[in-house]
């Protein structure tokens, strides 16, 4: 086995509800060390998803120009849609947009 796959199976075996480490003969073995992350996303208060329920909006999204209706409707609920918030969503964030409004609904 290569180093990850016994890293996957410990760590499978320690999360498991059967498994005890702390009554483990073998708790001291370095297979339990894990190593330090190579991309380590960071974390804490600074880095918090936002999320924020929306409004409905009563607009037709079978056209392009309704698409863009819904768009400007959902960016002025966030408050994004003077010219300055806009360029700095598209230049500094990243908006996730899952489907249209009744596929998110």
């Amino acid at each position: 086995m290569n180093g990850m796959s016994i890293e996957y199976s410990a760590t499978y075996f320690i999360h498991s509800s059967e498994f005890h480490l702390d009554i483990y003969d073998n708790k001291d073995n370095k297979i339990f060390i894990f190593p330090p992350p190579i991309y380590q996303l960071p974390t804490g208060d600074d880095y918090i998803t936002q999320q924020f329920i929306l409004g409905i909006e009563h607009l037709e999204e079978a056209s392009y120009e309704g698409n863009a209706s819904v768009i400007a409707a959902i960016l002025h609920q966030l408050n994004l849609d003077t010219e300055e918030e806009m360029k700095k969503t598209g230049l500094d964030h990243v908006v996730v947009w899952i489907g249209d409004q009744l596929t998110s609904a």
